[in-house]
């Protein structure tokens, strides 16, 4: 089950899809508000597990295929920027879309204590 949220940043619409608890984001509005021309091209520079085309209905009732990007491919796509936007854009993601969406980690990943044990025989320097 997939559902659409709406976030407002300036003046242009995100769409953030949620796929199974994960959100995934339409990438021409990505592109919009990092003033990137080309999306497909784009889209064809980030890997099939970050992109995929899904249906979203649009305000006048028509099914578009647009491409949306998981969370760390927003992330590539915001990093990869050079433009100045693209910081405080980040920051507006991390600190509000993504809190507000359920199911959303509020970073990329939890820690894991590894318990460390010294070696045992002789080191292979010696």
């Amino acid at each position: 089950m997939s559902t659409l949220e709406r976030f407002r940043y300036q003046a242009a619409d995100v769409r953030v899809v949620v796929l199974d608890d994960e959100p995934w984001f339409v990438l021409a509005d990505l592109a919009r508000v990092l003033e990137i021309k080309d999306v497909s091209r784009l889209a064809s520079r980030l890997d099939d597990g970050v992109r995929q085309t899904h249906p979203i209905v649009d305000s006048l009732g028509r099914t578009q295929n647009p491409t949306i990007v998981s969370e760390p491919g927003m992330y590539e796509v915001v990093i990869r920027s050079d433009k100045p936007e693209a910081a405080a854009f980040r920051r507006w993601i991390t600190s509000e879309v993504l809190p507000s969406i359920p199911g959303a980690a509020p970073g990329c990943c939890d820690r894991v204590s590894i318990p460390h044990a010294p070696p045992s025989g002789p080191s292979p320097c010696d």
